[in-house]
């Protein structure tokens, strides 16, 4: 059954400046902001002490504690989040929210540094491809190279050299670039063109690379025992590392989350895409949503996704994996013009959702309307934190 709430949205009126001189940070101070919501912020995210404690320690020397969890997928390919921070990566510029005020701030930390595109370095300007959080920093990939930002810098810890022939023939002038991370029980899984590397994260070794596949691999997770990945012809993969084998599940695969002791697919029948869980490559599967878009958050035992087949229907709807009851969470959010007439919100299907199992938010990011939606994990009610990014 589904229940509708429309929720009124806590406006976070926050102010993103083009520069800044010094070094310090780039953001304005919100307390004017914090009083026009009567103190009210995001809150608190991190699941645990734990885990708040491993971020503060982020030396590079540290064990991996935590990390974002996040699948590899198209959906999700420009954020990432630390538990303390949203980050989101694209052509505009690069952006953190602090996640307990609602602060917006810049990536770059160079002390400095002007934090305009023209400035030599600036981070905030940075092509950061697939970016995946840990407590060490971010990892993301340059061409063949992986790099990790710590503080002000980023380095190579990783100088991919194998390739194929097939890769040769997909990527000329590339054959051996990595295009996408995932991390999974500490482990650094480094996707290419058709192969795949781990790097053990703590150790830093690197196993031999594996070929995967006849064709470009797109989406891809991996849990304790296999590794699930699709191809352009979303066919779905397990792989065996153990066994070394590769045995195809189905057709029609555009996504899969490794989620507990679940893996998570979405696969098109009639047009129509639907998410179904199995326990492992030789179970059967179990449908847990019908029409579920592909840019979906499955973490902290919900499912938040949205409709494809109903062209007309914008709400984000939240799908609770233990009761399997619905709701939906109807977005909106206010904004003024200079005559003080009220701006319309649009929804869309245009929205990328942030998630990581080691936070209790998931973030609805519509970069069209610079607005990023909060949501606290089994709630419908949200705050909205206004960005201005020109």
């Amino acid at each position: 059954m589904i229940k509708y709430r429309y929720i009124v949205a806590v406006l976070l009126t926050l102010f993103f400046c083009s520069s800044c001189q010094g070094g310090s940070e780039l953001y304005v101070n919100i307390p004017e902001a914090s009083k026009k919501i009567q103190g009210e912020t995001i809150g608190t995210v991190v699941k645990n002490n734990e885990t708040e404690s491993a971020y503060e320690d982020n030396n590079n020397t540290s064990p991996i504690s935590f990390w974002d969890d996040k699948p590899v997928s198209f959906a999700n390919r420009d954020t990432t989040t630390d538990g303390k921070y949203l980050y989101s990566f694209n052509q505009e510029r690069n952006y953190k929210v602090d996640l307990s005020t609602g602060r917006v701030s810049s990536v770059c930390q160079v002390p400095g540094c002007p934090h305009i595109r023209s400035a030599y370095g600036c981070l905030d300007f940075v092509n950061f491809q697939c970016p995946v959080a840990t407590n060490k920093g971010i990892y993301y990939t340059d061409g063949r190279k992986v790099m990790l930002l710590g503080g002000e810098k980023s380095e190579c810890v990783y100088e991919n050299k194998y390739y194929t022939d097939l890769d040769k023939k997909i990527l000329p002038d590339d054959p051996d670039s990595i295009h996408s991370l995932a991390v999974q029980n500490k482990k650094l899984y480094m996707i290419g063109t058709t192969f795949a590397l781990c790097m053990d994260l703590e150790s830093g070794d690197v196993s031999e690379p594996v070929d995967l596949s006849e064709t470009t691999i797109y989406a891809f997770c991996a849990n304790d025992d296999y590794c699930y990945y699709t191809d352009q012809y979303n066919e779905f993969f397990c792989y065996d590392p153990k066994e070394r084998q590769i045995k195809k599940l189905y057709d029609d695969v555009t996504f899969c989350r490794a989620y507990e002791d679940r893996i998570f697919f979405i696969k098109y029948e009639a047009g129509i895409p639907i998410l179904y869980s199995i326990s492992g490559p030789d179970a059967a599967p179990e449908k847990v949503i019908e029409d579920c878009y592909v840019f979906c958050a499955i973490t902290n035992g919900y499912v938040y996704y949205q409709h494809y087949a109903q062209a007309d229907d914008y709400d984000i709807y939240m799908y609770d994996l233990g009761t399997h009851e619905t709701d939906v969470v109807v977005l909106d959010h206010e904004r003024y013009n200079e005559e003080g007439d009220r701006i319309p919100y649009n929804r869309n299907k245009k929205y990328v959702i942030s998630y990581s199992s080691m936070i209790d938010h998931i973030f609805i990011c519509d970069a069209d309307q610079e607005v990023v939606f909060a949501i606290k994990a089994g709630e419908t009610e949200y705050k909205a934190i206004e960005l201005d990014l020109k």
